[in-house]
């Protein structure tokens, strides 16, 4: 083989390294760039509650409900947050499709983060049973668990190690 015929062939596979290279490095850019816009909007719905003292004012609200019917008092209690539905969740409509290229542990607390909050969000908005206003303070000791069980998502997504070793730990394992 001559040497113009080798130095061809070194072309094109410099070619193709460096192509598969470009390519990974995009979707490692592309996962990591998924990973931290979820979690940021994760850790900040999760700061917002916590601020705002959601769980607190549900439970308060349960115990109200509790004397209450002790006292025989038959009037309900509402519960409403003003919420933009369609709007509170920019990162999740945007990435959505992407949620894929994160690991299938990540992937599953955010769906389920998501599918918590997304139900205590129907309980205090209109329509909702607490939005409508309930006379049962179990009503607002679920609603509480259910978003107390979000934060604990949160807390946990966003406390984990997010590095190359960690990850290459939790696909060993």
């Amino acid at each position: 083989m001559d040497l113009e015929l080798k130095l061809a062939l070194l072309g094109v596979a410099a070619t193709a390294v460096m192509s598969m290279l470009g390519h990974l490095l995009k979707e490692r850019r592309e996962r990591s760039a998924t990973r931290q816009a979820f979690l940021a909007e994760v850790s900040s719905m999760a700061e917002i509650a916590r601020v705002r003292r959601y769980v607190e004012d549900l439970r308060s609200s349960a115990r109200e409900l509790v004397v209450a019917n002790q006292d025989g008092v038959q009037e309900g209690q509402a519960f409403e947050v003003p919420i933009d539905v369609n709007g509170y969740r920019p990162v999740w409509n945007a990435y959505l499709t992407k949620l894929g290229c994160l690991t299938a542990h990540e992937t599953g607390q955010i769906v389920r983060f998501y599918q918590l909050l997304d139900s205590v969000i129907r309980d205090v908005t209109a329509g909702g049973i607490l939005f409508r206003g309930t006379t049962d303070a179990k009503d607002f000791e679920d609603t509480a668990t259910v978003l107390e069980s979000a934060l604990q998502i949160a807390d946990d997504l966003c406390s984990e190690p997010t590095g190359w070793a960690a990850r290459l730990w939790s696909f060993r394992h």
